[in-house]
């Protein structure tokens, strides 16, 4: 699972999925995992442009992820696109690299023996 804080004019609070956001909103996030395994969090703009969110490095490959609860490093400041944003934090037992994953209007599809969060952002202005 997975928690995203927002901060806005230097106040951070943890937001639901579906809330609105807007440019400039900086976004931190918290994962939960009941054992061990591999994660990667991609996000889809409205336009279905995809973009990596975490790991920034390692050039398209997941990593490591601890069972339990990890606030993942750095932020994501929110660009002026509109419309409803999702995010997918996939997490699977091995390794696997971001051409794996295939995200859809319904979701997203990973390698057999994956599980699949999504968070929901509306970015208006």
């Amino acid at each position: 699972s997975m928690v995203v804080h927002r901060e806005r004019d230097g106040v951070a609070a943890q937001i639901m999925s579906g809330e609105h956001v807007r440019e400039g909103d900086r976004l931190r996030f918290e994962v939960t995992a009941a054992e061990p395994g591999h994660l990667m969090v991609l996000g889809r703009e409205a336009s279905g442009a995809t973009y990596l969110v975490y790991p920034l490095a390692g050039g398209g490959r997941s990593v490591p992820q601890p069972a339990g609860r990890k606030a993942l490093p750095g932020s994501v400041a929110l660009d002026a696109s509109q419309g409803r944003e999702r995010l997918f934090t996939v997490w699977c037992p091995e390794a696997f690299e971001r051409d794996a994953v295939k995200l859809s209007d319904r979701g997203a599809a990973a390698i057999d023996g994956c599980s699949v969060a999504i968070f929901e952002m509306n970015k208006a202005r």
